[in-house]
């Protein structure tokens, strides 16, 4: 599923933990073809439950995928 950052159409997209008002930002981010590619991967990682164990408190927790500008571009449950 991931493609060379080098390759046409890639944007890198991070992936924010939020929960509550508490926000884990994703300072690197990964590189991937398209922001449904972005959902996919989120979703993927929500089903491993790949959060950051110190992201803890009231709310559930989600990601909020934003691009390089920090343009908001989905919300994905993990919990």
């Amino acid at each position: 599923m991931l493609k060379s950052p080098a390759l046409s159409g890639s944007q890198r997209f991070h992936f924010n933990v939020r929960r509550g008002e508490e926000l884990l930002l994703d300072r690197d981010g990964i590189v991937l073809p398209d922001v449904g590619d972005a959902i996919a991967e989120a979703l993927l990682c929500a089903q491993m439950q790949r959060t950051p164990s110190h992201v803890s408190g009231p709310g559930r927790k989600l990601f909020e995928i934003m691009d390089d500008s920090g343009k908001l571009l989905a919300i994905v449950p993990i919990d």
